[in-house]
């Protein structure tokens, strides 16, 4: 890859590096923090790239680096197949949102090189302004008494923010691995910290990355070490994980889906006499048990009014009906549903269920064992009812079912940039979709390419993507790691469709390979 000549360091020229390097900062603690500091960085960064001049060799710079103008790509067909989009002026807006995939690496790859230096000190910040989101949103979280751990992500979107914390805690190891001896302490801390946050916001995507990441580097650096015994150990503890992993998952997925009912020896009454009604034909179970079994509507009705001001037939405030959330909440204690089953209900039972709680697996602090039932009760509402409105399993498999029939319509240049979201809800309305009425992309970043783009455009993006990556040399494996990161989020989430993933995206992939020395 072509560098800029070696100059003799002058007054400016160092005024215009350290400037460059404090924009990189104000961008680095936005990633994961603010939005309004991404694009104060991205605009900072610009007026220095501009001020600084050297324009000859900056053009040099650019049109001389193959791989630089490979990934440009990337932006440029989102110019180009504007040609073929349903709105001009979303089409536009994205070309805006995705603005950093184009200064990005354009200003990266035509300024001075970093040092390890500089390049430790911007990770750093990132670490800390990883911990400041966190520690900020734990705390909004509970002083305003949020309803659900997802709302600690403040400024930028979950998925994104979940992302965030993964990848942070690799790059806490990674300082850890590089620093002094006192220091690793520290940020062996800060990354033990990220995971334990990881597993109470409740996100199974980035902690499933964390615990696999951990698993190949560990047998990565087995598979290396000269020590025979610390090699069989950790080969030794790792397969233990593994095993203790894949044994939990079994075993709670087996629990929840086993049902012990007969319903010719099931009670038909309840202890004051009124009658129980058990539906089980359609198979709708939950934590063991089928969902409407052992009801008693005239009890539940009756016992609910005397402990909740919402009405037994309103809704939560989720907007689904407090009749089924109620049910379900009982059913996930073990409780029939019945005068004695809400006797059974505390204060805060009551109050879970009013803010459209349906099963109290989902108020456990560590929020990955919520996040876990919940997937499995959506997955199953979804598989026996076809229900998707509201569950993000569920609208995943109906997006992508979605994305597809647009993508064969479309085959080869796709909607345009812009036209998804139209594309995917005219054919939602035709489907007659649960989600007809929302206004959602494909939640892949695969799939996203091929209905704006085509097979055309979506293979020029994965050039653009893959190809300076390829043809680098002596890329360090954080950058390996974050990429494969990015890669897997891509499969569940619309990556590059808001700021905060086109920003984290294009700044890291051009820190590594157009900014840090070789």
């Amino acid at each position: 890859m072509t560098n800029i000549p070696h100059l003799r360091p002058t007054t400016r020229e160092q005024v215009h590096h350290y400037f460059f390097l404090f924009s990189i900062a104000i961008l680095v603690v936005g990633i994961p923090f603010s939005r309004f500091l991404m694009s104060l960085g991205g605009m900072l960064l610009t007026a220095n790239w501009v001020a600084e001049g050297k324009y000859k060799e900056k053009w040099n710079a650019i049109v001389h680096n193959k791989a630089l103008l490979v990934f440009l790509l990337l932006y440029g067909v989102h110019i180009v197949w504007l040609i073929y989009t349903f709105d001009i002026n979303i089409g536009l807006q994205e070309l805006l949102v995705k603005i950093p995939l184009l200064y990005l690496p354009v200003i990266f790859a035509s300024s001075q090189k970093i040092n390890d230096k500089e390049l430790s000190t911007l990770l750093k910040v990132y670490l800390y302004a990883m911990v400041m989101s966190i520690v900020w949103g734990w705390l909004t979280y509970k002083i305003k008494h949020l309803p659900d751990k997802r709302n600690m992500a403040l400024y930028i979107s979950y998925a994104r923010f979940a992302i965030n914390i993964c990848f942070s805690f690799v790059v806490a190891i990674y300082i850890a691995k590089n620093t002094d001896k006192w220091k690793q302490y520290f940020y062996i801390a800060l990354a033990i910290f990220f995971c334990f946050s990881l597993a109470y916001a409740g996100s199974l995507t980035a902690l499933i990355l964390v615990i696999a990441i951990s698993i190949i580097c560990g047998i990565k650096w087995a598979v290396e070490s000269s020590n025979k015994m610390a090699k069989i150990s950790a080969i030794g503890c790792l397969l233990a994980i593994c095993i203790f992993i894949f044994a939990w998952i079994g075993i709670k997925t087996y629990q929840y889906f086993h049902v012990d009912f007969d319903p010719q020896t099931a009670e038909t009454s309840t202890a004051y006499g009124h009658p129980y009604t058990h539906n089980y034909s359609d198979k709708d179970i939950e934590n063991g048990s089928y969902i409407y079994t052992y009801v008693c509507e005239e009890e539940l009705a009756e016992s609910w009014q005397q402990r909740s001001k919402i009405d037994f037939y309103g809704n939560d405030t989720n907007g689904f009906p407090i009749e089924n959330t109620l049910i379900r909440y009982l059913n996930s204690k073990g409780l029939h549903k019945d005068k004695d089953g809400m006797a059974a209900l505390t204060n805060t039972d009551i109050k879970n269920i009013e803010n459209g709680i349906g099963n109290y697996h989902y108020t456990n602090r560590i929020g990955f064992v919520g996040r876990f039932y919940s997937t499995l009760w959506e997955i199953n509402s979804y598989l026996s009812t076809g229900y998707a409105k509201g569950h993000s399993m569920p609208q995943r498999f109906e997006l992508w079912k979605t994305s597809c029939q647009v993508i064969k319509e479309h085959l080869f240049f796709g909607v345009g940039t812009g036209g998804a979201r139209h594309a995917l809800k005219q054919k939602m309305i035709q489907n007659n979709s649960q989600l007809q009425h929302s206004d959602m992309k494909s939640h892949n970043q695969y799939l996203s390419f091929l209905v704006s783009f085509g097979v055309i455009g979506f293979l020029i993006c994965m050039i653009a993507i893959f190809y300076p990556v390829i043809v680098q040399h002596n890329l360090p494996n954080l950058f390996k790691i974050f990429f494969i990161i990015v890669l897997i989020a891509m499969i569940t989430e619309d990556f590059l469709g808001q700021q905060d993933g086109a920003t984290m995206f294009a700044f890291f992939y051009s820190l590594f390979l157009f900014l840090k020395k070789e």
